[in-house]
């Protein structure tokens, strides 16, 4: 499912409020964009490198 425009302008919004704003620390780019999709990080109590399908999950919106 990809973002639509107005999901990516209320992320790029939100992201500015707080400040992030500043150009890439590694490449020095000043702009970016919004990928067309989110990511889920699993979260885990215990560093056992096992993945837990279904548990709590953090969606995340990427930049590039």
């Amino acid at each position: 499912m990809k973002i639509n425009k107005e999901v990516k302008d209320k992320i790029a919004q939100k992201l500015a409020e707080r400040g992030a704003v500043q150009a890439c620390p590694r490449c020095g780019h000043p702009n970016f964009s919004l990928l067309d999709g989110f990511i889920n990080f699993p979260l885990n109590n215990e560093v056992t490198g096992d993945v837990i399908i279904g548990g709590p999950q953090v969606p995340c919106a990427v930049v590039g």
